[in-house]
């Protein structure tokens, strides 16, 4: 199973296309209770993501089930001193209480320039040390395609790598990073795969800021209807063809939803061996969230 649960709607308001709000504890445990029993073993979480590792933390036995991946929050600074290195190895340290939890199976800097930021050796020497006691299996970090690569590859320290990635944003993939990735051995985790819900809204829903893609996002839906696919089962397909991608994070306000996704799943991996036009974006405007305007 490739995908992975994704917990940031369980700590915050969150995605273009999300009318309901945070979900309650009681439906966070229905949502985690069904990926186990499908056989996702990965859920992705981060220090900046509100409650959720308080949430995730209040339900361990369930989530005793799942690999968790967390996140360092980005440091504002343009280099660590003593004082931010043990302010972040205390924060690693109230995560595995807040997420009740002896092993975290991924510690991601969240700003992925933190991990080559002068000063930063203290914290990476722990990071280490966490490593070699067991109580973190990979470090690694949160990419952006605005990432100066060259360094990143540099660090040896880096096991798992999250990314953006859709059927408008190919950027790893067309600038050969994933396969770098895989020789090198380091695991691929990718969000966005819908882009914050917004492959899967009726056109007619979309916020007015997407007018200028209006073309692109009619011809995604014009190749689901080519493929007799869903916009969802489609969305899903152009992430999965790309074999070197190891888990594909998904974020659910409900159980309904996860249900969804995960029939759609199954359908898209059929899907992702037929041939899908190649329909990328280079316009950061549309592929990258941070840049909407909207509202």
């Amino acid at each position: 199973m490739r995908l992975a649960l994704g917990s940031v709607q369980f700590g915050l308001d969150y995605g273009v296309s999300n009318t309901s709000g945070q979900p309650p504890l009681d439906e966070v445990e229905k949502i985690l209770r069904l990926a186990v029993q499908s056989n996702i073993d990965v859920v992705d979480t981060a220090i900046a993501y509100g409650q959720s590792h308080a949430v995730l933390g209040k339900l361990k036995h369930v989530c005793h089930h799942l690999n968790i991946v967390t996140k360092l929050p980005p440091l504002q600074a343009s280099s660590f001193d003593s004082d931010s290195c043990e302010a972040y190895q205390n924060m690693l340290l109230d995560s595995f209480d807040t997420l009740n939890c002896d092993e975290i199976y991924g510690v991601l800097f969240h700003q992925s320039a933190d991990i080559i930021k002068a000063g930063n050796r203290p914290l990476l020497d722990s990071l280490e040390m966490f490593k070699k006691q067991g109580k973190i299996r990979k470090i690694g970090v949160s990419l952006y395609s605005n990432n100066n690569m060259d360094d990143l590859l540099s660090v040896q320290s880096i096991g798992l790598v999250q990314l953006p990635f859709n059927a408008f944003d190919t950027f790893f993939a067309n600038k050969g990073y994933l396969k770098e990735f895989n020789a090198r051995e380091i695991e691929v985790h990718v969000r966005s795969a819908f882009l914050q819900g917004l492959l899967l809204m009726a056109l007619e829903d979309m916020p007015s800021y997407f007018a200028p893609w209006r073309k692109q996002l009619t011809n995604f839906k014009n190749i689901a209807t080519e493929f007799s696919a869903s916009s969802l089962e489609l969305a899903l397909a152009y992430v999965l063809k790309h074999d070197e991608i190891d888990k594909i994070v998904i974020g659910v306000n409900s159980e309904q939803e996860l249900q969804q996704i995960l029939s759609a799943y199954h359908q898209a991996e059929q899907l992702s061996k037929q041939f899908l036009p190649d329909i990328s974006v280079s316009d950061s405007q549309l592929t990258n969230p941070a840049h909407w305007h909207i509202g």
